[in-house]
């Protein structure tokens, strides 16, 4: 309403500036500028006045406007940022698996084992140098395990074929590389007698090392808080008299996920 009374006013006026004669013009010009221009502003500040009142134009179509907390997530800076926990991490002991390798490593920081008749399904050291086959069973089990504590892989080889058969087999079925839940490489330590590997075994000082060399066990048993021997196929279990020896058929039954 008060938009149209002053256009009306603006009519009247700019009409009655065309007709003036020049001496009445003298004395009303300025006067008359004054009120355009402070028309003009009023004018403007009334409209701006009812475009806040009507809201923001709604975004064009295929367009969205983000604001508030759900900018903060979208371009980010949330007081969460930076907080997540990994995937992994989170999941963390909800399978049978992983609470079970959980169980069994209460307590334990550092682990060695032995990958001959252990991760391999080759028992000795002469045999790696034909070939080395993993286990497929132990893959998930050993996963689950770098996850938990710090794992030393130990490798009795004679030669270089051996070697390259027992680090090529590691890698290929991704127990060996840079992942979540993969052994780094430099941990895969390699030796050509079995008195080297009780060496390193001495030196790691692992809470636990697990083997499948019944000599290996023996000689390590005075040292080493405990130890898991893993009986091989043909092989027998025994009663090894040691309160910090273990013994089982396999790594999943040690785990109590396959019967002895």
């Amino acid at each position: 309403m008060m938009r149209a009374v002053i256009k009306d006013c603006y009519a009247h006026l700019l009409s009655w500036l065309r007709t003036a004669s020049p001496g009445s013009l003298l004395g009303t010009g300025v006067l008359g500028l004054a009120l355009m221009a402070a028309g003009y502003n009023w004018l403007r500040h009334f409209g701006r006045g009812n475009q806040r009142q009507r809201g923001p134009r709604p975004a064009a179509s295929g367009q969205r406007t983000v604001s508030g907390p759900e900018w903060q997530a979208a371009g980010g800076a949330s007081a969460n940022t930076g907080k997540r926990e990994p995937q992994a991490s989170q999941q963390a002991g909800t399978t049978p698996l992983a609470r079970s390798v959980r169980s069994r490593l209460s307590g334990v920081r550092k682990v060695t084992i032995s990958v001959a008749g252990v991760l391999f399904e080759e028992q000795h050291a002469h045999q790696l140098s034909v070939g080395a086959t993993v286990l497929p069973e132990v893959v998930p089990i050993m996963l689950e395990f770098a996850q938990v504590v710090d794992c030393y892989l130990l490798a009795h080889v004679v030669d270089d074929v051996g070697q390259a058969a027992v680090t090529g087999a590691l890698e290929a079925s991704g127990l060996i590389g840079s992942g979540l839940g993969q052994i780094p490489a430099h941990k895969l330590l390699l030796c050509s007698t079995q008195v080297g590997k009780v060496s390193m075994v001495r030196q790691l000082e692992p809470e636990l090392h697990i083997d499948a060399e019944s000599s290996t066990i023996h000689e390590l048993k005075r040292f080493m808080p405990q130890l898991v021997h893993i009986v091989c196929p043909g092989q027998t279990l025994s009663a090894s008299g040691a309160p910090n020896v273990g013994q089982a058929t396999g790594f999943a039954a040690w785990l109590g996920l396959a019967e002895e």
